[in-house]
C-alpha cells in the first residue's frame, strides 16, 4: 500500500470509469486533488499495488476544513475509489482505510468522514469506522411537484462574495459541525467545478436572509436536470422551500427532473416528500466516521470534545458536502 504517484493517473481514471463513474477525466481529478484549497501538499489517494506491479485498488481522501462555532480544523472525506473485480473480497478496501489513518496521524486531519454506498458500510466498520446516518437522494419531475408558489420568499441571483457573507452570518452563531465555506472554498466548489454548472441565489423571507446553490447537468438523452446542492437553514422552512422551488421552476422551464440529497429524517427530506418527491432506491449512502487522531469511543460511537460525531443531529450537511 502506498500513496498516489503521477504514473498512476491513467489506471486511476480508467478504473473509476469502469467501476464507478460514467465520465471521470483528468480535469475532474485536477479540480479535486490539485486545485482543492485544503490540500495536504500531496495527492491523498491510497493505492494497492500487487506484487507484479498491477494496481488493484484505489481509495481517495479529500482534505476539507470542518467548522463548529469559531473553531475550524482539518478532516478528510473518503470519495472516489474502487477495487478491481478480480481482487474483491480480499479486504483491500479496509486496508486502504487503515493505511490512510496510520499515514495521516500527526499530519493535520483529525478524522475521516465518508458517504459510502449503503451496502459497503459493513466493510468500513471492519476497518474501525463508526456508522452514522443514511443519506437519500430525492427526485421529482416538475409536473409531480405540488403546492408550489413564489410568494413565500424573494429569490435573486447572488455573487460568491455575497453568499460567503450570508454563510458567515449564519455560521458565526451556529453550533453544528459542518464543512467550512470560506470564500476560497466557495470559489473552488461552485465556480471552478469542471462537471456541473452552478447558480447562486440570495433568499429573503420574513426579514431573514440566506442563500441556495443549485446546479444543472444534462443526462444521456440531453434532458436538463437540476440539483439543490447547498443552502442555509432558512431554506428548510416549508414555506421557503416551496417558494424557492417555485422560483427555480420559473427560471428553468425546461427541466426534466429536480433532485436533492438529504440525511434520513431531515426537515428538507420531509418537506420534499410532502411536495411529491420520492427517494431514489438506487442512490443511498451510509455516513461513516473514522478516527485519525485520538477520539473518545463509547459503544461504537465517536466523540470529539464531548460532541458525538456519529449523531447526525450534531451536523449540518447538504448535498454539496458529499463528494
Amino acid at each position: 500500500m502506498r500513496w498516489f504517484e503521477d504514473r498512476d493517473l491513467e489506471a486511476y481514471i480508467s478504473g473509476l470509469n469502469e467501476n464507478l463513474y460514467e465520465l471521470y477525466d483528468e480535469r475532474r481529478f485536477r479540480w479535486k486533488f490539485l486545485d482543492n484549497p485544503s490540500s495536504l501538499g500531496f495527492v491523498s489517494i491510497a493505492v494497492a499495488e500487487a506484487s507484479g506491479g498491477e494496481l488493484v485498488a484505489f481509495n481517495s481522501f479529500l482534505p476539507l476544513r470542518a467548522r463548529i462555532g469559531g473553531e475550524d480544523f482539518l478532516v478528510v472525506e473518503g470519495c472516489d475509489g474502487f477495487v478491481s473485480r478480480g481482487h474483491r473480497g480480499a479486504g483491500l478496501f479496509q486496508e486502504t482505510l487503515r493505511f490512510m489513518a496510520r499515514e495521516l496521524r500527526g499530519s493535520g486531519p483529525e478524522f475521516l468522514i465518508g458517504f459510502n454506498f449503503a451496502g459497503s458500510a459493513g466493510a468500513a466498520r471492519k476497518a474501525g469506522s463508526a456508522v452514522g446516518c443514511l443519506v437519500q437522494r430525492w427526485r421529482a419531475k416538475p409536473e409531480e411537484i405540488s403546492r408550489l408558489g413564489v410568494d413565500g420568499a424573494s429569490v435573486k441571483p447572488a455573487g460568491v462574495d455575497e453568499v460567503q457573507a450570508l454563510y458567515e452570518e449564519w455560521a458565526s452563531t451556529n453550533s453544528k459541525l459542518h464543512v467550512l465555506r470560506s470564500l476560497e472554498y466557495l470559489r473552488w466548489r461552485f465556480l471552478a467545478s469542471p462537471r456541473r454548472s452552478y447558480s447562486l441565489f440570495r433568499v429573503e423571507a420574513g426579514g431573514e436572509e440566506g442563500y441556495v446553490a443549485v446546479s444543472t447537468d444534462t443526462d444521456d438523452q440531453g434532458s436538463l436536470e437540476l440539483s439543490i446542492d447547498d443552502y442555509t437553514p432558512l431554506i428548510l422552512k416549508e414555506h421557503v422551500t416551496t417558494a424557492v422551488l417555485g422560483h427555480i421552476l420559473n427560471l428553468y422551464p425546461d427541466l426534466s427532473q429536480v433532485s436533492a440529497l438529504t440525511p434520513s429524517g431531515s426537515t428538507l427530506g420531509s418537506t420534499l416528500s410532502c411536495l411529491g418527491f420520492s427517494p431514489d432506491p438506487e442512490v443511498s449512502y451510509s455516513m461513516i466516521i473514522m478516527a485519525i487522531e485520538e477520539l473518545e469511543t463509547r459503544v461504537n460511537k465517536l466523540y470529539r470534545k464531548g460532541l458525538e460525531l456519529t449523531d447526525i443531529g450534531n451536523w449540518y450537511l447538504t448535498g454539496s458536502d458529499i463528494f
